[in-house]
């Protein structure tokens, strides 16, 4: 047992050494949008936009501002289909004919990763030419600092289900509930990246967890258990060290807190808990209910919902559970 633990507490201490990589960085696309905003305030196009290659979803997406020429923007996304088609435009030198103006995005370190586009009748001079082709370099160092944490996040998601396979994908099913509701509940663009952030990484403490009790295909002892309810202070503990993640840490500490205060580690009542928290305990109560355990069988979504209306008030947020309940069938085109 004693070796075991030492296991852990050195895949503890690798996770934490590595996520100090990216410590204090600029977390989210948001930042980039900003520069673009300032760019269309700036050059007053008909239209502006950025069209890029997410490598960690492996698809392309697109941030538009202003009147954009949908057939040109439709068209790079269509043609765009994988990084590799990026290169087409490697040797590109910055400007098509007339109001069309085209720069390259890199990432500081090369890697082409976008395209800007800037729509304009009157055409740039050199200063102005400049100052946009400035702004994509700051675009590409935003994406790569982007792009490591979300490779992060990505690759503790995968260690989680490395390790406990049998909860495989619990905790991307658990953000997209807990998205779902974030949305319901109108929660702002950022706070709803925050929240899915939190509910992706809501369990991350058990990877300290010694492999006797995590994989165990029996009920927990006491003992045991107790050892458990130490993965949410864990978890937190881990974000907060990691820097990008600080923010999240607190939804993720009290994600086990009850409605009526009897929940752990800290016995928090009502609103005193965290928001994040309360929407992550009802999506990952739900998951944990329709999916299979080692010491019992998934329940229907029918008897989960029931569960659901049973605890509403004591257990968990009466609020989350009525946006969750009656969002259920949205909810099961999204996840089937």
């Amino acid at each position: 047992m004693v070796a075991e633990k030492d296991v852990s507490l050195r895949q503890l201490d690798f996770i934490l050494e590595t996520i100090k990589k990216v410590k204090n960085l600029p977390r989210r696309l948001s930042e980039v949008k900003k520069v673009l905003e300032t760019l269309y305030n700036f050059y007053r196009p008909e239209g502006l936009s950025f069209v890029g290659y997410d490598e960690v979803e492996r698809r392309m997406y697109q941030i538009e501002f202003g009147k954009v020429d949908r057939n040109i923007v439709d068209k790079d996304i269509e043609t765009l289909d994988t990084i590799r088609e990026l290169k087409a435009f490697d040797n590109i030198d910055g400007i098509l004919p007339v109001d069309n103006y085209l720069i390259p995005v890199y990432f500081p370190s090369g890697r082409l990763v976008g395209l800007l586009r800037l729509f304009r009748k009157r055409k740039l001079n050199r200063k102005e030419f400049s100052l946009l082709k400035a702004s994509a370099e700051l675009i590409g160092g935003y994406l790569e600092i982007n792009g490591s944490a979300r490779g992060l996040l990505a690759a503790l998601i995968e260690a989680q289900d490395a390790r406990i396979p049998i909860e495989a994908g619990h905790a991307k099913r658990v953000a997209v509930y807990a998205e779902f509701v974030g949305k319901k509940l109108n929660l702002g663009e950022d706070d709803l990246v925050d929240l899915k952030q939190a509910a992706l990484l809501h369990d991350i403490g058990k990877l300290a967890v010694p492999d006797h009790i995590i994989k165990k295909p029996g009920r927990l002892t006491p003992d045991e258990y107790a050892i458990i309810k130490t993965h949410p202070v864990v978890g937190a503990r881990i974000l907060e060290k990691s820097g990008i993640f600080a923010h999240i840490s607190k939804a993720v500490l009290h994600h086990h807190e009850r409605w009526d205060g009897a929940g752990y580690p800290g016995g928090l009542r009502g609103e005193n808990i965290p928001l994040f928290s309360r929407i992550i305990a009802v999506a990952d109560s739900f998951d944990a209910m329709t999916s299979d355990r080692p010491y019992r069988r998934a329940l229907s979504w029918e008897e989960a919902r029931k569960r659901l209306l049973r605890g509403a008030g004591s257990q968990w947020d009466p609020q989350v559970v009525d946006v969750f309940i009656d969002g259920m069938e949205e909810i099961e085109e999204i996840v089937v």
